[in-house]
Parts: C-alpha cells; sequence; structure tokens
C-alpha cells in the first residue's frame, strides 16, 4: 500500500538529538540553574523581609491605636515586661519583652480576639481592652497555629503566635514611656535575646551605637542563607544600617 506521505525516517537529512547535543543541552540547563538558584533566594529573602516589615509597622500602629484609645501603651504584667525595665529616670522607662510571651496577650488583645474577650482570665481580658477595638489585623500568613519550629511550640490552632515574613516567632519589642521619645541604647543589653526560626539562640539582639528616635522598636532575626544566626542580619524597623556596629 503507498504511503500518502513520507516516513519521518525516510525524509533526507532529518535525525534526532546526539547524545554531544543532548548533554551539552543539558549542561547549559545547569549552568543557568546554577546561576539563577542564588538570584532566587535573594529575591525571595527580600519578599519575605518586605512582609516582615509590613508586619512590624501595622504591629507599631497597632500599639499607637492603643495608647490613644487608652491612654498607655499595652503593657501588661503577664508579658513579664515590668521585671525588666531600663530606667534613665524616674519618667522614661524602656521596657524590653518578646512579641509572643505571656500567651499570645497581646495578639489577643490588639485583634480583639472574641474568645479572650469572653474568657474568664486573670485579671481579665477586658480589663486590657474594654471596649473590644480590633487595633491590629492579621491574615493567616502571619499567624503560627501549632509547632512549626523549636520557639513556636506554644503556638495553638485557637491561640497562634504572630510570626514575621520568615516565619519566625520570635519578635523583639523595647516599648518606650516618657516624654523624649528615645529608647536608650542600653535598653537592648538588657532585652530579652530573641531566637532565629530554629530555635537558636546565644544573646542574638540587634547592634545599636547610640539612642533611637522612636517610641517603639520592633525587630528580629533574618537567617542568612547558610542558616547561621551569629553571622546573619536583622529585620528591624528602624533603619539598622544606620546603627549597627
Amino acid at each position: 500500500m503507498p504511503l500518502d506521505y513520507p516516513h519521518p525516517r525516510l525524509v533526507p537529512g532529518r535525525r534526532g538529538f546526539t547524545l554531544i547535543e543532548l548533554l551539552t543541552v543539558i549542561a547549559i540547563i545547569c549552568v543557568l540553574a546554577g546561576i539563577l538558584q542564588p538570584l532566587i533566594g535573594t529575591v525571595m529573602r527580600q519578599a519575605r523581609k518586605a512582609r516582615s516589615l509590613v508586619l512590624f509597622t501595622n504591629l507599631d500602629t497597632a500599639f499607637n491605636g492603643y495608647r490613644q484609645e487608652y491612654g498607655r501603651y499595652p503593657i501588661f504584667k503577664e508579658l513579664n515586661a515590668v521585671a525588666t525595665p531600663w530606667s534613665t529616670n524616674i519618667n522614661e522607662i524602656d521596657y524590653s519583652f518578646i512579641l509572643n510571651d505571656g500567651d499570645a496577650i497581646l495578639r489577643r488583645v490588639l485583634t480583639a480576639d472574641n474568645d479572650y474577650l469572653t474568657a474568664a482570665s486573670t485579671p481579665g481580658a477586658t480589663n486590657y481592652n474594654r471596649n473590644a477595638t480590633k487595633f491590629l489585623e492579621l491574615d493567616e500568613t502571619f499567624l503560627a497555629r501549632g509547632d512549626i519550629n523549636n520557639n513556636g511550640s506554644g503556638a495553638s490552632s485557637v491561640n497562634p503566635y504572630i510570626m514575621d515574613g520568615f516565619k519566625n516567632t520570635d519578635i523583639g519589642v523595647i516599648i518606650h514611656t516618657g516624654n523624649n521619645q528615645e529608647i536608650d541604647e542600653a535598653a537592648f543589653a538588657t532585652a530579652n535575646p530573641v531566637q532565629d526560626s530554629e530555635g537558636t539562640s546565644g544573646g542574638l539582639l540587634p547592634k545599636v551605637v547610640h539612642n533611637l528616635p522612636q517610641d517603639i522598636a520592633i525587630y528580629s532575626l533574618v537567617l542568612n542563607l547558610n542558616d547561621d544566626a551569629v553571622n546573619s542580619s536583622w529585620v528591624t524597623n528602624w533603619p539598622y544600617t544606620q546603627y549597627n556596629k
């Protein structure tokens, strides 16, 4: 039976890839992948850092919103903040604590958590946010539910922790109370050291060389590409590069 179309193998000059050509293509793809991988990693880290900054900005706004509503910052004894304040004088005090300390009380109060506001707690959540005002709006990408890492083991489905863009729940906070709107650099020395997303600690604090002209400092550790906590940098709500040693 005659063929209407010539068989591909019978077409002159048509052939498949040779082994050398195939290996060359694979080698080019590998080289391109090697070039793009660090770039992709850097872009992803920058995106996570940007998300962290969005969170820190929202937290700053929430803290100040609470202050406008109730005439003071949300500093509660359950956070153990009052146990380690830095005081330059009787009217100027810096309180340092970890954001998710105290059974995530800060998140519960600032987000007007209905379960918490109606719970029988001591001294009672309604005493912290009696107007049930929602100062902070968080989507699920900023909430750690369950044991996602070593330092987020206390999070649960009903009582999640706040986490930054790197899925880190260990977020440091310093709140200044006074009139000079200036966080003393010594407050960082008395602050609780934060951990990285793998639970590695060891006195990891952001470095400052002079006072910060603001009332709220928020910071977390940014792991480098090798997950080396000691040599990593920080994400902060102040221009860190102008203050680090």
